[in-house]
């Protein structure tokens, strides 16, 4: 509690009440809250659907393209 008592940049203090209430939704909305908040990070999100992503797994399984090692996705991602 004694951090809570501490004043807060406004920012964190949203942030802070995410964090605490998260448990308070359930499992769909908390995936619309994140979807919504990675949203937000990207100037024009790509939307996939759920036939897109079915299809590349089916892409993945049947050996017609291959997909990252970890070190790679990582690097893709930026963060080598």
């Amino acid at each position: 509690l004694p951090l809570l008592l501490l004043p807060l940049p406004s920012g964190l203090v949203y942030l802070l009440a995410l964090v605490i209430n998260r448990s308070l939704l359930d499992r769909f909305d908390r995936a619309e809250l994140v979807s919504s908040l990675l949203e937000d990070l990207e100037s024009s999100p790509h939307y996939v659907t759920d036939e897109e992503a079915l299809s590349r797994v089916d892409e993945l399984k049947s050996g017609r393209v291959n997909g990252l090692t970890e070190e790679e996705f990582w690097t893709a991602c930026g963060r080598s």
